[in-house]
């Protein structure tokens, strides 16, 4: 823990604030928790603060960790973010101290099966077993979204089951579960252990249903899994996309926050090398406005590096 000041009178109790120095991810096996392997190492370099990479269930658990000063940095969804702030989505109440540090890398979600399943597209997954994400992430949310565009409702017309990635890939291996759904920046360590042993197919979100789903989620966007992402993927996949965003408390100092920012956004080749296939962030993608106030070290950080604070939507 820091932040913590000797006490030297007991009516100073009520004003102690804790951080614990902790960087909440995700579940073993996902890009969050490969991103934030990432940023820890980039802020433990270029600062005073040496946080450690804590697993949890993902996005929805990071920021209500955040929200009670149980992790002083969190990775979650733009939406995922916004909908806590002011309290809607499943949370039940506005999570008013949340403030953003920068945006990331755009996640993907990504439905994989094994191709000896002879599973080809997503309405074929009726009366199948779906891995639809872990408790306390946000991958559960947007696979069944998605999936009732298609007109499969959550154990009515398939089983959905919540697991951490890591555990979903291995029983889709034993063959306990047919399709794995989530959201991915790029190349999940545990896809790809996979696909390495057997062939795994993705699957592919029709450009019309791509339309209805960003209509009806305007932080979502059209998206691609690369060619080559995994073994055996000779073409691009069509699927959403969902800007993920680094979070914190809003008493968060500023330096400290500043100093967040400063280490991950001054050192952007060294973030990309913990993504695969590489793709764009700059400190302009990084300042978007995602529905949540920036933390005033954040703010202050664009204003001072990109030189026109009234471009960037804080608020």
């Amino acid at each position: 823990m820091r932040h913590i000041e000797q006490l030297t009178e007991s009516s100073r109790i009520k004003d102690l604030t804790i951080y614990y120095d902790v960087l909440g991810t995700g579940s073993i096996g996902g890009s969050f928790y490969t991103m934030g392997q990432g940023i820890a190492r980039l802020i433990g370099h270029h600062t005073w603060i040496k946080p450690a990479v804590h697993v949890t269930g993902g996005g929805m658990e990071n920021v209500r960790l955040a929200q009670g000063r149980r992790i002083v940095l969190g990775i979650t969804q733009a939406d995922t973010a916004a909908n806590a702030f002011t309290g809607r989505g499943g949370f039940d109440f506005p999570h008013a101290d949340l403030r953003a540090l920068c945006c990331l890398h755009s996640l993907e979600l990504q439905v994989s099966t094994l191709e000896r399943t002879g599973l080809g597209a997503l309405d074929q997954l009726r009366g199948r077993v779906v891995a639809v994400g872990a408790y306390g992430g946000a991958s559960a949310h947007v696979s069944q979204a998605v999936l009732e565009q298609v007109g499969l409702r959550p154990n009515v017309d398939y089983v959905a089951q919540m697991h951490p990635f890591s555990t979903a890939v291995d029983m889709m291996r034993r063959g306990l579960v047919d399709a794995v759904a989530f959201l991915s920046v790029g190349q999940s360590p545990a896809l790809l252990e996979l696909a390495v042993e057997e062939p795994v197919r993705l699957l592919e979100i029709d450009p019309a249903l791509v339309e209805n789903l960003v209509s009806r989620y305007p932080q979502w966007h059209p998206s691609v899994i690369e060619a080559g992402t995994y073994p055996g993927q000779t073409s691009d996949v069509r699927t959403i996309g969902i800007p993920s965003v680094l979070v914190t408390h809003k008493d968060l100092p500023e330096s400290d926050a500043y100093a967040v920012v400063s280490a991950i956004l001054d050192h952007l080749d060294e973030l990309q090398s913990v993504v695969y296939p590489g793709r764009l962030l700059s400190r302009d993608m990084a300042g978007l406005g995602i529905g949540i106030p920036f933390h005033p070290g954040a703010a202050r950080y664009f204003a001072e590096r990109l030189g026109n604070a009234e471009g960037i939507a804080w608020n």
